[in-house]
């Protein structure tokens, strides 16, 4: 399922973006507080990642209009995200598999959602072409076929079998089919289904998102505990999960050589992801040290165990904090980690 265009209105400070293509790179072009940041997170509530982030809330919708939309939000929650979706061919196929080769007129569908933070489907069925295919499967004799002619929907199927007085016993078969295939009644139903199950997952990720050179073990635990990890201390629960592990497993470590071996893992992991990608210095390699904070370092860092994060360059046999390299190596480090377990 490939997204080719998208349109965003009543979010934030955009009003109506009008249609715009996308392809396999987009580049949204515009001034400081245009909306460019407002586009990706409307795109991004479609199907996060992040799912406490799916839902549009009243606080973002265009402020100098609001008072005027809560008079009928209930009754009509506005749209806010349009999208169209060419349908690949491994999509028609669980469809065709699904349902019927001859169901889907076209390729194309619509999706949208808005502040009723339900997903909208939208596109034809050929019902008629449908209703034969079961007739014409059954094989009906003339006489058990004749009070079923002039039947367009499925529904209207399932409502003549079951108003009858007696059934044959293809006709019973039939209309248990009919309802083991379309449990809503509605082959649209199923089609939504499958068309929500094969929706693409959205990863957003901002330049303030950035893995933290230095992490103290015990405060994030309890962050942890109490719900309130913050965007980065989530990646750096990615980066641990890349070596199948995490805090309480590295808490459980008793013994150094056991530590170092792990984390070890880590770094030969990342370093050549970094040598794949980050093409710009192929010197690089990610180093990490295990150390128990000190009295005179900042809070949460001055006691505890310790994590900090370093990059070692091979050429200059060097290493500097993570944090002291450039904010471009920050964010793709960072996207990286983040990216790789999502």
């Amino acid at each position: 399922m490939k997204l080719i265009s998208a349109k965003v209105e009543n979010f934030k400070c955009v009003e109506d973006s009008t249609e715009f293509s996308i392809n396999d790179v987009t580049c949204l072009v515009g001034k400081n507080e245009a909306g460019k940041t407002a586009l990706l997170e409307a795109l991004y509530k479609i199907k996060p990642v992040e799912i406490e982030k799916k839902d549009f809330e009243e606080e973002e919708f265009p402020r100098r209009h609001l008072s005027t939309y809560r008079e009928r939000q209930d009754r009509e929650p506005v749209n806010v995200i349009t999208t169209s979706w060419e349908l690949e061919e491994d999509d028609i196929e669980e469809i065709q598999n699904g349902i019927s080769p001859a169901v889907l007129e076209g390729t194309s569908v619509l999706l949208t959602k808005g502040y009723s933070n339900q997903l909208v489907w939208n596109f034809k069925i050929d019902e008629k072409t449908l209703v034969e295919k079961y007739l014409n499967e059954a094989n009906f004799d003339a006489a058990e076929k004749a009070p079923l002619n002039k039947t367009s929907s499925i529904t209207d199927l399932v409502g003549k079998l079951a108003d009858r007085e007696s059934l044959t016993e293809k006709q019973s078969e039939l209309l248990v089919k009919l309802k083991t295939d379309f449990p809503g009644g509605e082959p649209r139903d199923t089609v939504e289904k499958i068309l929500n199950n094969r929706l693409p997952y959205f990863v957003y990720f901002s330049n303030y998102h950035q893995l933290p050179g230095r992490v103290s073990i015990d405060n994030l635990k309890v962050k942890k505990r109490e719900n309130k990890l913050l965007f980065e201390d989530k990646i750096f629960l990615s980066l641990l999960d890349m070596a199948n592990t995490g805090l309480e497993e590295i808490e459980g470590i008793k013994e150094l050589e056991q530590l170092m071996m792990e984390l070890e893992a880590v770094e030969a992991l990342l370093t050549d992801e970094i040598k794949k990608y980050w093409t710009q210095n192929k010197h690089l390699e990610v180093r990490f040290e295990h150390q128990t904070g000190r009295p005179g370092d900042p809070s949460p860092f001055n006691s505890g165990p310790i994590l900090n994060i370093r990059i070692f360059n091979t050429r200059h046999r060097a290493s500097v904090s993570f944090e002291d390299r450039s904010h471009g190596f920050i964010w793709f480090f960072s996207f990286l980690v983040w990216f790789s377990q999502v």
